[in-house]
């Protein structure tokens, strides 16, 4: 009853509000659009234009935005601007839909860029920031906001281009284009453009799928499960013809569009082109009752023409009542509706007639993944997926250090593009491996440390990781080692893992005594072992997976190998110790005033146990042989993997990548370990071979990020549009090819630090900074952040700065806690195994 009561009141209100007729000679004959866009430029500066603005500040809600469908151009009666200062603190009826409050926008600036009257730029701001608050988190705009719930004016609403509308807004504030004659703060311009890029995001999730092929858009689609969704009884869940061609002409005004938008753009024009109707027009008509009303003529010569509503099957035109029953043709439906609603567009001709030009400009050479997932009728490629862990540069083919012997790796890396300049998400093993399964930053999962379970994390527990994603496109995904952080199996990832799903443990040769080094500093100990490397863990990891190789597949399999070293301990069989001598192998360059530009936080990474107990012991050249005794034995490993793939059916069509998590100090800025924002913690192999991809090197910096989507392209599959990275496809194929974006290496929340070809930009939560030069420093001894000199170049890097910093995800005390951590892994993985996973207790 009340809610009846507040809606006649409205109609009443509205009764009063009707516009009164306007004097102005020719203005009241013209539509709010005509006056907003169509009228002499210096018309905009007169008193007449002035008259109309005051009107439009008197028709926004506080809340920012505009009611629609109102000639705001007519004259208002005394009472009337009395009613509407009362309804302006109340939001209810501020919209996006039919053009308002983008159109208003267009007005303000419009009129302001003659007048520079300072209340027109003041609501034109208001109204900024009403449509960036009135987005959802995931990216679309509701109907109606503040929202009206239980209505369908909840739902992202694509209809009569409401959200195009509101983006092309945003576009225009985000990239300070000419646009509007109104410049927005800095702060508005980075939310813009962030609303911008959160639409584009929406637009590509709601693409609809039909038997696995992307189409078009339905007018309104789900806020929650980003699915169809009806409207009025008549419009009913459809792929629609007008509003579509309106999403793509968006996606096709970006200027560099990723793949996933030419993957986009490039799908719905195939089907526009598929259901576009020949041989019939429409025709307006009036009844003998004087209504409006329309038919469908026969006409081979009348351009073509689409229909609003596609079935979500078939792709068959139907026509609705207020009955809501589907009918197949327009006669069939009554005359309030065939008159009063258009059923048929040309608008997807706009997205047609511009294609072949956004075609040569954006798609030739342009690799368009697959449109079908993967089926035993194709010959798809598999996945060898190598990890060491803690392993930093020094092998032989990144030159890391003078006497690295690593023979196998290197013979990997001449089969495989080289990435030189690989840097990891988190300089840290569970971060930087959730960050490579999830295809997620740290700074949105919130995993920023080691006892911070992905699962545990809201964005993380939904998210769909590499291996998983692989076994939803016909994959069987399987393991061994560590692959995702020791304490924190994910059986959702796998569909198979050994020695189970709940496990990546594995026992192997130990030393007989701790403390071999004489250190007494923990696992921080290294010492030969007289065993051979079947013994080791990792020499066990190694033959499962020459075992898996050998077996015969119904499909293609996504296989992983994680071995430990050389993660600390440093224990490995005692010839490989034996290749190094400790009194001539060369030590890291240090210097010893390194750390006087460093700002505070940065001195907390410096001096760590680690350094402090092996320089006190002078032991630094037997910690060194002993880690690259531990490198080389895990290049034997890896040649051992090597020869057993070559001689396996499986060498023309598998993909390998090599990688280690993240790099390691001995030495550098007096540090013994990881867990740092300097080159030394950051910087890791990667390496990938694919067949018909030419061997080389490339020397542009990327993120192990970017893993996840290029596996993805270079196997063909749909691209997963959650994921955070960027393929590296393109510099596969051409190592030189153009890429803007730094590697973004994250420590701890609020901690950042971005590497490009020539810097690296760090900067801590608490506003410390970095800056080092690398075409001059590489050991990053002269920090240049204070510097005024470079202020412009630190400006441009916190440009690709994460735009959100997640909170911490809860911190488990281990083992004490693990039980938490198994109820939130064990609910991820029931959407693929069931109960079956829990552990024994």
């Amino acid at each position: 009853m009340n809610r009846i009561i507040i809606l006649l009141f409205f109609a009443l209100l509205a009764l009063s509000l009707s516009p009164a007729p306007t004097t102005q000679e020719g203005l009241s004959d013209r539509s709010w659009d005509e006056v907003i866009y169509d009228q002499p430029d210096k018309w905009y500066g007169s008193d007449e234009a002035v008259r109309v603005a005051e009107n439009v500040l008197l028709y926004q809600r506080n809340i920012g935005g505009w009611p629609k469908n109102i000639p705001m151009h007519h004259i208002l009666t005394k009472r009337q601007k009395r009613e509407l200062r009362k309804l302006q603190p109340v939001g209810e009826g501020a919209t996006i839909d039919n053009g308002a409050t983008c159109q208003e926008l267009m007005f303000l600036s419009k009129v302001y860029g003659k007048t520079r009257h300072e209340p027109y730029k003041n609501a034109f701001l208001r109204g900024v920031d009403y449509i960036i608050e009135a987005q959802y988190k995931n990216g679309g705009w509701p109907q109606f906001y503040p929202l009206e719930k239980g209505e369908y004016s909840t739902q992202i609403t694509y209809n009569d281009d409401a959200m195009v509308h509101a983006m092309i807004v945003m576009k225009a504030i985000g990239m300070k284009s000419e646009r509007f004659s109104i410049n927005a703060d800095e702060a508005t311009v980075l939310k813009a453009k962030s609303a911008f890029e959160k639409g584009v995001r929406i637009i590509l999730k709601t693409q609809y799928r039909q038997k696995g092929v992307l189409t078009a858009w339905c007018a309104q689609h789900d806020e929650n499960t980003f699915e169809p969704a009806k409207a009025r009884s008549y419009e009913l869940p459809s792929l629609s013809g007008g509003e579509s061609a309106g999403i793509v002409l968006l996606l096709m005004s970006i200027d560099d569009p990723s793949p996933e938008i030419v993957h986009a753009v490039h799908s719905a024009v195939i089907w526009f082109e598929k259901v576009k109707i020949s041989g019939l027009r429409v025709e307006d008509t009036i009844t003998e009752e004087g209504e409006e009303d329309r038919r469908v003529i026969e006409d081979k010569d009348a351009p073509a023409i689409w229909a609003r509503f596609y079935d979500l099957d078939d792709n068959r035109p139907f026509f609705c009542d207020r009955d809501g029953v589907k009918k197949q043709t327009m006669a069939e439906i009554g005359q309030e509706r065939r008159g009063g609603y258009a059923w048929y567009t040309n608008n997807p001709q706009s997205v047609l007639d511009q294609y072949e030009n956004w075609q040569a400009k954006h798609l030739t050479g342009h690799h368009i993944p697959q449109t079908t997932p993967v089926t035993p009728n194709t010959t798809p490629y598999n996945i060898l997926f190598l990890i060491s862990d803690d392993m930093n540069d020094w092998i032989g083919c990144m030159g890391g250090h003078p006497d690295a012997i690593t023979p196998n790796i290197d013979r990997l890396a001449e089969r495989a593009i080289l990435f030189e300049q690989a840097h990891c998400s988190a300089p840290i093993c569970n971060p930087s491996r959730a960050s490579v399964m999830s295809g997620l930053n740290p700074s949105t999962t919130g995993c920023y440390g080691n006892r911070q379970a992905l699962r545990m994390s809201p964005v993380g527990f939904e998210a769909v990781t590499l291996p998983r994603y692989f076994s939803k496109y016909g994959y069987y995904s399987t393991g061994v080692g560590k692959i995702t952080h020791g304490k924190f199996p994910d059986p959702a990832s796998w569909d198979d893992f050994y020695p189970n799903l709940r496990s990546q443990g594995m026992d192997g040769a130990e030393p007989a005594e701790t403390n071999m080094n004489g250190l007494n500093n923990g696992n921080f100990d290294w010492g030969p072992l007289d065993v051979a490397d079947s013994e080791m863990k990792d020499g066990k990891i190694t033959q499962h997976t020459i075992d898996m190789l050998g077996r015969d597949y119904d499909k293609p399999f996504f296989l992983a190998c994680g071995w430990k070293l050389p993660h600390l301990s440093w224990h490995a069989p005692r010839e490989y110790f034996e290749m190094y001598d400790p009194e001539t192998i060369a030590m890291p360059l240090i210097k010893e005033d390194d750390l006087i530009d460093l700002p505070k936080k940065a001195l907390n990474y410096t001096e760590n146990s680690y350094y402090k107990s092996v320089t006190k012991a002078g032991r630094q050249r037997e910690g060194v042989q002993a880690y690259l005794a531990c490198i080389s034995f895990i290049d034997a490993q890896v040649g051992r993997v090597l020869d057993a793939l070559d001689s396996s059916n499986y060498a023309e069509n598998t993909i390998v990548v090599f990688w280690g998590d993240h790099g390691w100090h001995l030495g550098e800025k007096r540090h013994w370990s990881k867990s740092t924002l300097w080159e030394e913690s950051t910087r890791a192999p990667l390496m990938m071979v694919a067949p018909g991809i030419k061997p080389g090197i490339c020397n542009t910096p990327v993120s192990f990020l970017d893993i996840y989507p290029t596996l993805v392209e270079l196997a063909g599959l749909e691209p997963n549009l959650e994921l955070e990275g960027q393929s590296l496809v393109p510099l596969m194929k051409d190592p030189d090819a153009e890429w803007d974006r730094p590697a973004l290496t994250t420590h701890g929340r609020g901690n950042h630090s971005l590497r490009s070809k020539q810097w690296r930009y760090t900067l801590y939560s608490d506003g410390g900074e970095e800056l080092y030069d690398h075409s001059k420093d590489v050991m990053e001894w002269n920090n240049l952040a204070d510097d005024p000199a470079y202020a412009m170049v630190k400006e441009q890097m916190r440009r690709w700065l994460p735009k959100t910093n997640a909170e911490d995800v809860y911190v488990l005390e281990w083992p004490r806690e693990e039980k938490k951590f198994w109820e939130a892994t064990l609910k991820a993985a029931e959407r693929y195994h069931g109960n079956s996973v829990y552990p024994e207790r």
